[in-house]
C-alpha cells in the first residue's frame, strides 16, 4: 500500500516490543476458570465487540455459564442519561446485551494494569481479538506472551506471525459463527488449548529484546547512510 503511493520508499520490519510482566505470568490449566474468555479492549466500533456478542449465544446454548470480560470502560447505557452521553454504538451493545439476556455473562472489567492484565489472561480460557483493523495488535501478542490460548480476526499484521491451527484459530471479521465455533472447540479440548499455549509462548518468544532494539539501531543507521548518499549527489 505504502509503495502504491511511493516506489521507491524503505520499508523497514520491526517487531512489536511486548512488556516483560506479560512473560512473567504464565497461563496454567490449573489456575484457569472454565469457559471464560477475555476479549481486546472496548471503545470504537473497529475493535469489534460486537461480533464477540454476536458469538456469544451460540457459545451459551452449550455453555450456559459461558463468561466474557472486556477490558476498559463500561459500555453499558443503562440510563437516558448515559445514553445521550455515550456514544451511540455503546448503546447499540447495551441494547444487545439486554436482548439476548447476556447481563450474567459479560462483564466489563474497568481500565487494567499491565500488571492486572497479565494475570487476567493467566486465568482466562480464552482470548479472543475481534478487530476489524490492526497493525500489530498488541493484546494479541500480550495474550501470546502469557500462553493464553486465543482466537483473532485475519487483520493487518496479525496472519505473518499468528499461524491458523498452529498457535490459535483465526477467522474472517465478520463471520462470527465461526468464532463461536472455535470457542466451543477450545471450550472442550483441553489438549488443544495446551497445545496453542505452549505454541503460541515460542513463536513470541522468537523476537527477543535485544534483537528487536538491534533491528531499530539498524533501520536508522541504513537511513542515516542514504541521506548521506543523496546529499553527495546533490
Amino acid at each position: 500500500f505504502c509503495k502504491s503511493i511511493n516506489p521507491d520508499l524503505s520499508i523497514y520490519r520491526v517487531p512489536l516490543n511486548i512488556n516483560k510482566v506479560f512473560y512473567e505470568n504464565k497461563w496454567k490449566l490449573e489456575n484457569v476458570k472454565p469457559h471464560t474468555i477475555i476479549s481486546n479492549a472496548s471503545g470504537p466500533a473497529y475493535k469489534g465487540i460486537h461480533n464477540i456478542l454476536y458469538a456469544l449465544p451460540y457459545v451459551k446454548r452449550f455453555y450456559p455459564d459461558v463468561k466474557l470480560y472486556i477490558p476498559g470502560r463500561s459500555m453499558l447505557t443503562n440510563s437516558i442519561i448515559s445514553r445521550q452521553k455515550k456514544p451511540g454504538y455503546y448503546s447499540y451493545v447495551t441494547d444487545f446485551i439486554k436482548k439476548h439476556d447476556l447481563y450474567n455473562n459479560v462483564e466489563f472489567t474497568g481500565y487494567l494494569t499491565q500488571e492486572q492484565l497479565a494475570k487476567k489472561l493467566s486465568e482466562t480460557n480464552i482470548f479472543v481479538l475481534s478487530s476489524s483493523i490492526e497493525n500489530h495488535s498488541s493484546s494479541l501478542k500480550e495474550a501470546m506472551a502469557v500462553g493464553t490460548p486465543a482466537i483473532a480476526s485475519q487483520v493487518g499484521g496479525v496472519p505473518e506471525y499468528f499461524e491458523y491451527g498452529i498457535c490459535g484459530y483465526s477467522f474472517r471479521y465478520e463471520e462470527y459463527e465461526s468464532l463461536a465455533g472455535y470457542i466451543c472447540k477450545l471450550f472442550s479440548d483441553i489438549d488443544l488449548c495446551k497445545r496453542f499455549s505452549e505454541k503460541s509462548k515460542n513463536k513470541v518468544r522468537e523476537v527477543n529484546e535485544e534483537k528487536i532494539t538491534q533491528l531499530v539501531l539498524d533501520m536508522y543507521n541504513d537511513l542515516y547512510k542514504k541521506r548521506n548518499n543523496e546529499q553527495q549527489e546533490f
